[in-house]
């Protein structure tokens, strides 16, 4: 499952496996599907901590970006052309 790093810089660090993250991807295309993973393993300054839970959901690009007020901003060519092709199969 994911787990969740919070460090005293303040920064957070969520980290998934390509096994979570691809069944995240299915859960984006899985009719009914609470487009979500849960989990508690979360650690704060590198110590596992129980009062955090982490919730990774997933939406499509369209409600994501429905909220900004600008567009996403450019990536890799490679990672591009990745997400194109990803994009013309349905799951």
């Amino acid at each position: 499952m994911a787990r969740l790093d919070l460090d005293l810089d303040r920064r957070v660090t969520v980290t998934l496996s390509r096994r979570n993250l691809l069944a995240l991807l299915h859960k984006l295309y899985w009719p009914g599907s609470e487009r979500e993973i849960w989990n508690t393993d979360c650690y704060r300054d590198r110590k596992p901590v129980s009062d955090l839970l982490l919730i990774l959901r997933c939406e499509e690009d369209e409600e994501h970006y429905a909220r900004r007020t600008a567009p996403p901003g450019p990536m890799h060519p490679a990672s591009e052309a990745f997400i194109e092709k990803l994009g013309e199969t349905r799951w």
